[in-house]
């Protein structure tokens, strides 16, 4: 019984650090991640699991915020499995929007510098500035997002 509780309690650790290395690529804090989840699964869903609990909910955040201090049971890790599973979906989502955005702005400025070239313009401050938003910022961040279709 011990046994399997450490390997439970290793699995949910492993998640919560899933959690905070997306928050991370997000650029995003915990509480901003929980209204995340919250939205999406209210979108997709349309109803809370029979087994939801939002004071669980609370306590899955609360641990990830908190290294190392993890809940062994099993509410908290089916919780704890949705919550990393939907942002793990949220993730996949702006990767795809973000690599998209990306593409489309390298193609754009390329057009556009060789316009720029062919006019004999000094095109190394207007390089600098058009790629400013695709490396300051995380590539999943909402921020970099906003900042690619800010520049289209």
């Amino acid at each position: 019984l011990r046994v399997l509780k450490s390997e439970k309690m290793l699995s949910n650790v492993e998640k919560c650090e899933n959690i905070r290395s997306i928050a991370k690529e997000m650029h995003a804090n915990l509480r901003d991640l929980s209204t995340l989840v919250i939205q999406n699964l209210k979108k997709r869903r349309r109803e809370f699991p029979d087994w939801w609990d939002n004071s669980t909910s609370d306590q899955v955040f609360e641990a990830v915020s908190k290294k190392g201090s993890t809940i062994v049971n099993e509410s908290f890790t089916k919780h704890l499995d949705l919550t990393l599973q939907t942002l793990r979906g949220i993730t996949h989502g702006r990767k795809l929007l973000s690599d998209t955005l990306k593409q489309v702005i390298e193609d754009s400025h390329d057009a556009l510098l060789a316009t720029a070239e062919d006019c004999q313009m000094d095109i190394k401050d207007l390089y600098k500035s058009l790629h400013k938003a695709l490396f300051d910022l995380p590539h999943l961040s909402k921020q970099h997002i906003q900042a690619c279709i800010d520049e289209m």
